[in-house]
């Protein structure tokens, strides 16, 4: 796969937002800065036939919510930016289960941030490089903090 964007569609929100954000969800890594949500019942609730007493610690991979194909839809494994197109709230079947930076009042508080540092990046670097994945790259995705290539990931950069 080769990259080659002007810096000026690089820059655009409509394009770079859905790329942002289908990256975090990346075929293999389904990255997420929240690895875990854990949540304490404060009081006894039912979910569907499932009860769940007072004070029991709930822990929900996000990992397997952003590669269930019930949740994210048949593309889950794809590289498809265009499922963001709308947002993160159309990027799957149901809402607010596609979170990266978490969701709900713990939500990231530089998650903004970010966001915008990813876009004034990818501006700049696909502005003045193009990349390509070598031939050395092998998909080896494992869970450390985040879910990473084991190997890394070998590029092919030409300055443009």
């Amino acid at each position: 796969m080769i990259i080659k964007l002007s810096s000026y569609l690089a820059n655009s929100y409509k394009f770079t937002s859905p790329l942002v954000l289908c990256d975090l969800t990346l075929e293999g890594y389904h990255n997420s800065l929240v690895v875990v949500a854990s949540r304490k019942a404060f009081k006894d609730l039912k979910f569907g036939n499932i009860d769940v007493p007072k004070g029991l610690s709930i822990w929900v991979m996000v990992v397997t919510l952003h590669t269930n194909l019930d949740i994210e839809g048949d593309d889950a494994y794809k590289f498809n930016p265009e499922r963001f197109s709308n947002g993160t709230i159309g990027a799957c079947k149901l809402p607010h289960m596609y979170m990266p930076f978490g969701v709900g009042p713990r939500v990231c508080l530089g998650q903004n941030l970010a966001m915008v540092e990813l876009k004034m990046l990818i501006a700049l670097i696909l502005s003045k490089f193009i990349f390509s994945l070598s031939m050395r790259y092998v998909q080896s995705p494992t869970l450390r903090l985040l879910m990473e290539p084991e190997h890394g990931v070998h590029l092919l950069v030409k300055k443009l």
